[in-house]
């Protein structure tokens, strides 16, 4: 079997799967992969592959759930990684060194994106906007003055989701309403304790999170 390595890049509502093309001896017969949440749509998706290919190609899939994919990305380039789910819109800025590989990980980061190749792409998500049915807010504009999960610090699901607000309502995030960057678990408890007003979330439709949100109280979706 030849050598390979692979990448696979997620988005909010569609994902890509890529090759990388740092090579990884396939007599390894184990594949390192990390993973977001274990119950989000793209680390199941892991899951299945881990089942497949030991059948089909002979090696096992190890996965490491709970990273930070902008972090874990640049693994690919010095070898330590050989497959992990990202968003798409990550790609341009591994390629340029910018955004949150401006300081310090430049370097690293074209490395890795110099790595990848693409597989596949698949649905993967969609993006909630999630506010409790008694906070009077019934549209996107509403969110003026609130406070605003959008996603991890270091995610770049922060820029997808204001991007999207600043396009469809021309709020800025800067001065329109306060946005809120935690990682997902941590997210998640702000909303449920009622320290956030507004919850933006890509995740698939009626996931376990979801499910998680509702078992607390009724909620409206926004988007």
């Amino acid at each position: 079997m030849s050598s390979f390595k692979l990448l696979i890049i997620t988005l909010g509502l569609s994902l890509s799967i890529l090759f990388s093309a740092t090579t990884i001896s396939a007599q390894s017969k184990i594949l390192r992969a990390d993973a977001t949440n274990p119950a989000s749509s793209s680390a199941m998706l892991l899951t299945v592959l881990g089942k497949i290919y030991p059948r089909e190609i002979g090696v096992s899939l190890q996965i490491n759930t709970g990273q930070a994919l902008t972090r874990s990305v640049l693994k690919l380039g010095t070898g330590d990684l050989d497959m992990i789910h990202m968003v798409p819109q990550i790609i341009p800025w591994l390629k340029a060194g910018s955004k949150m590989y401006k300081k310090g990980l430049q370097e690293r980061a074209k490395k890795a994106y110099a790595e990848s190749r693409a597989i596949f792409g698949f649905p993967a998500s969609a993006i909630h906007i999630i506010v409790w049915q008694d906070s009077g807010m019934k549209k996107l504009n509403d969110i003026k003055g609130k406070v605003v999960y959008m996603g991890p610090p270091a995610g770049g699901f922060y820029n997808q989701a204001s991007s999207y607000v600043k396009a469809v309502t021309g709020l800025d995030p800067k001065k329109d309403y306060k946005a809120i960057r935690l990682p997902w678990g941590q997210g998640m408890q702000a909303m449920l304790d009622g320290q956030i007003d507004v919850f933006f979330r890509p995740t698939a439709v009626g996931s376990a999170v979801i499910n998680q949100i509702g078992a607390k109280k009724k909620f409206y979706l926004l988007g």
